[in-house]
């Protein structure tokens, strides 16, 4: 599940555009879910490059079955304000 925190809604100059900060809570990082983790950091990487701040926070839980840990991850994101989800 994604979540994004902060993000513009118009284009600025690269001082105007806020922190964007991407919430990223796999079940775990392995397979795909790995694969996915490395495309969004390098994503990341490219838009830092030029000039959008963008951050990627990825939390997974300690086992891929522990569900309650991952929803607590998730309402952890949602307390920090996050203003978007991608399913």
């Amino acid at each position: 599940m994604l979540f994004v925190f902060a993000c513009a809604g118009a284009v600025f100059a690269s001082a105007d555009i806020p922190e964007i900060i991407i919430g990223w809570a796999p079940p775990d990082i392995t397979g795909v879910f790995k694969t996915a983790t490395d495309f969004f950091e390098a994503s990341a990487t490219q838009a830092r490059e030029h000039g959008i701040p963008v951050q990627i926070l990825t939390r997974s839980p300690a086992t891929h079955v522990d569900f309650a840990a991952q929803i607590a991850i998730v309402e952890d994101f949602i307390e920090r304000g996050g203003s978007v989800r991608l399913p």
